[in-house]
């Protein structure tokens, strides 16, 4: 009786042993965060990478004439447009004028994704199309575009930094 006695007690002795061995050993490893639960929405698609497109060399501008004097009565003002309808020399599509609503309408950024072509619009009324179909809506709320989708709660944002747009620290390459 006397050998079970001391026998059980070494059992629980080494139990105890590996016990705190173990505890411990599970103490000294780091704690993962708190997983908090992915909550799915329908996708959006992001923009896509940046792909710079370079204009063709403009062949040099004709030398203005002069120019054949008209009566300024008869002459209407045209109404002065805030879009540039091309984009100068410089490759900006804004012709040097701030990112607004109405210099920023119009837009495209054209990227090329292997044989298939991919071309993103910030269209009339706020509309946000991806190859002529209408994904979203946009527009500028300080210093940012903000695109969002009505009934959804997804937001992006592109930042407007020296009057270029910059998503994800990469310039995004627009034309008219």
């Amino acid at each position: 009786m006397r050998g079970t006695t001391i026998g059980l007690f070494l059992v629980i002795l080494v139990c105890v042993i590996v016990g705190v061995v173990y505890w411990t050993r599970l103490a000294e490893q780091p704690v993962p965060e708190t997983v908090q639960p992915v909550r799915e929405t329908a996708p959006v698609a992001a923009p896509p990478p940046v792909i710079e497109v370079v204009p063709p060399a403009a062949a040099p501008a004709p030398v203005p004439g002069p120019e054949p004097e008209q009566d300024p009565a008869a002459v209407a003002e045209e109404p002065a447009s805030t879009v540039p309808e091309a984009a100068p020399e410089n490759g900006d599509p804004f012709g040097g004028q701030p990112i607004t609503v109405e210099t920023l309408t119009g837009c495209k950024q054209i990227q090329q994704l292997g044989d298939a072509q991919l071309v993103v619009e910030f269209a009339p009324n706020g509309e946000w199309k991806m190859n002529g179909n209408v994904r979203a809506k946009w527009t500028i709320e300080g210093d940012r575009v903000k695109i969002y989708k009505d009934g959804s709660d997804e937001v992006h944002y592109i930042d407007i930094v020296n009057n270029k747009l910059v998503y994800d620290g990469k310039v995004v390459a627009l034309t008219r």
